[in-house]
């Protein structure tokens, strides 16, 4: 309980790393763009979340924000070394319907978790 109550503390304190959109931004003649990888209902895509961190505040808030797009079912933390530390930033997406996995990558950028990744497809 002990160990619980001081990670409470250190999250309050430094809270989870989550990146700042620059003040200055370079314009490029190229927009980026990323291509589409659509899954079906009742597959399910890994998500590399190099932002997150924290099980107590950064995975809860990644975890709500995928959980909020159109066709996801359910989304998991994959297993980890220790119950109070994330050592592995993967979440496991399972679908209940057609699904863009481009989505799933700009919903966690705006959430603050930049750089997600999809990691497979089933």
């Amino acid at each position: 309980m002990k160990k619980f109550i001081v990670c409470g503390l250190m999250l309050l304190a430094v809270g989870c790393a989550k990146n700042e959109t620059p003040t200055d931004t370079v314009e490029t003649d190229s927009p980026t763009t990323v291509t589409p990888v659509v899954y079906n209902a009742g597959e399910e895509l890994t998500l590399e979340v190099p932002g997150m961190h924290c099980p107590f505040g950064c995975y809860p808030t990644v975890k709500e924000t995928l959980t909020k797009l159109d066709g996801v079912e359910k989304v998991e933390l994959v297993p980890q070394e220790k119950d109070d530390e994330i050592n592995d930033r993967r979440v496991i997406v399972k679908l209940n319907d057609e699904f863009d996995a481009s989505q799933a990558v700009t919903a966690l950028a705006g959430a603050g978790f930049d750089g997600a990744t999809v990691e497979n497809k089933n």
